[in-house]
């Protein structure tokens, strides 16, 4: 299959898991929902595999401890632990995703800015000031996940001076999208719950994690052609 077969099989079974979480059918999610990582590893192993690189190894982790997070909270109704379990997954799989994007400013020979830290700082704030009285004894775990994801936003915004401009919006807006998916989640779980929250959460994650992707391959290709 070409690569962009890869693509198009991620876009339907995305599709196809939004449709089971709007037609609740949990059934069907077990078996779409642990599928969509794999499909973007395979992608970006395939993608990329002409083009050697040091920076693979973290979005390949990233996305097996995302995958692991996504398994991980689909048995959160069965025992309020597995959120728990999810979060650190998630929060591993973030870690992952700073430490390409840091090696990806030293690649591009970037400086630290502090133009993006004020707005995700105040962001971050007026989040955790909205969920805190809502946390009870998840409000360390939360806060701890929260300051992650918000520097890895921060990490993100950072390669806008990146010399392939479409590789930077890629990771950008996947970054910006990750944490309007936790941040959705969030206020779903813990602060009031909405309706199609469940799409709007997996819709935001899938393209998250789609678009960091497609940067990640852009870049290590493009880097390797000059």
């Amino acid at each position: 299959m070409k690569k962009t077969g890869w693509i198009i099989l991620f876009v339907a079974v995305l599709l196809v898991d939004l449709a089971a979480v709007y037609f609740k059918n949990e059934t069907l999610r077990y078996i779409t929902k642990p599928l969509l990582m794999p499909l973007l590893v395979i992608y970006f192993v395939y993608a990329v595999r002409s083009f050697p690189s040091s920076l693979k190894k973290w979005i390949i982790l990233a996305l097996a401890f995302s995958w692991l997070g996504d398994v991980l909270l689909m048995f959160e109704s069965a025992k309020s632990s597995f959120f728990i379990f999810g979060l650190v997954a998630f929060l591993i799989a973030h870690i992952f995703y700073i430490v390409l994007f840091d090696q990806l400013r030293v690649k591009e020979k970037i400086k630290q800015s502090l133009f993006p830290l004020l707005p995700i700082a105040i962001y971050y704030i007026l989040l955790m000031t909205l969920l805190q009285p809502y946390l009870g004894k998840m409000q360390k775990p939360v806060s701890v996940y929260g300051l992650v994801i918000s520097i890895m936003l921060s990490f993100a915004v950072d390669l806008w001076r990146s010399k392939d401009r479409v590789a930077s919006f890629l990771i950008i807006l996947g970054a910006i999208l990750f944490i309007t998916s936790d941040s959705l989640l969030a206020i779903n779980k813990f602060y009031q719950s909405f309706e199609f929250a469940g799409i709007a959460i997996m819709l935001t994650y899938g393209l998250a994690q789609l678009l960091i992707t497609l940067g990640a391959v852009r870049y290590i290709s493009s880097a390797s052609n000059q």
